[in-house]
C-alpha cells in the first residue's frame, strides 16, 4: 500500500507542470489594456525591422486573435493604415498578409519566440526546420489548429 502511495505521489509531482500550465486562464486583454498596448507595440517594432521599414510609415494592428496564457501570446492580425484603411508600404509586403506570431513574456516585457506567418504552405523542408525551432512549451492551447496538426 505504501508503495503505491508513492508511485501516485511521484506520478502526481512529475505531471504537476503540464497541469499548472493548463490550470491558467487563456484571455484576450481588452483594446486598450496596457498588456494590448505593450503587444501590438513590440509586434510593430519586430516588423520594422524584419522588413527594414522607416520607422515614421505609421500603421496599426487590426487584430484577429489575440490570446494569452501565461507568459505566452498568439498574435494573429495584419497591418492597416491609421484610419483603417488597406496598409502598402514600398518596402514590404506586410500589408498584403496576415503575422502569425508567438511571444513570451519576461521580466523586460514581451518578444517574439516564433513567427509563423507565411504567404503559402510550407515545403517538407520548412515543416522540418519550423518543427525543430518551435519553442515545445508554447500551450498548446494557443495555436491555431492548422499548425498544431502541423506541428506534431
Amino acid at each position: 500500500m505504501m508503495k503505491r502511495c508513492i508511485l501516485l505521489m511521484m506520478l502526481m509531482a512529475s505531471m504537476w507542470p503540464c497541469g499548472a500550465q493548463a490550470l491558467e486562464k487563456v484571455y484576450t486583454p481588452k483594446q486598450g489594456a496596457p498588456e494590448r498596448k505593450a503587444i501590438c507595440d513590440v509586434m510593430r517594432k519586430y516588423v520594422r525591422s524584419m522588413h527594414g521599414m522607416d520607422r515614421k510609415k505609421a500603421f496599426l494592428w487590426k487584430i484577429e486573435t489575440l490570446k494569452v496564457q501565461g507568459n505566452y501570446a498568439c498574435f494573429e492580425a495584419h497591418a492597416v493604415n491609421p484610419d483603417g484603411s488597406a496598409f502598402s508600404d514600398a518596402n514590404s509586403m506586410i500589408g498584403d498578409f496576415q503575422q502569425l506570431t508567438f511571444l513570451r513574456k519576461n521580466r523586460d516585457g514581451w518578444w517574439v519566440v516564433a513567427d509563423l506567418t507565411r504567404t503559402d504552405v510550407p515545403s517538407p523542408e520548412e515543416l522540418k526546420h519550423i518543427r525543430g525551432t518551435f519553442p515545445g512549451d508554447v500551450p498548446t492551447v494557443l495555436i491555431p489548429d492548422y499548425w498544431r496538426k502541423k506541428l506534431r
